[in-house]
């Protein structure tokens, strides 16, 4: 039927149960993150982060004074896999 939005039963008892999970719209990341910005985005605790930043196990890290930013472009492909710092690293 065209137009009609009703969802079908999932569990075919009658009942609407929908199994879709609709996730709140995210506001876009900036071009550069804070540590507490990319700590939260990777679920993790913001001296991780320092800490591996410090080991150079993140790229696109760079130190201002005190103060650190990521790219978020950097770390987008890095997350994906595309750009690893440890194929880079000097043994």
């Amino acid at each position: 039927m065209a137009g009609n939005n009703a969802k079908a039963p999932v569990d075919g008892a009658g009942q609407n149960d929908s199994t879709e999970i609709e996730h709140p719209t995210e506001p876009p990341l900036p071009p550069f993150l804070t540590i507490d910005e990319l700590a939260e985005l990777l679920r993790l605790a913001p001296k991780t982060i320092a800490e591996a930043h410090r080991r150079g196990d993140i790229p696109g890290g760079r130190s201002i004074g005190r103060r650190v930013r990521f790219s978020r472009d950097v770390i987008l492909r890095w997350f994906d896999g595309k750009n690893d710092p440890r194929k880079r690293r000097k043994k």
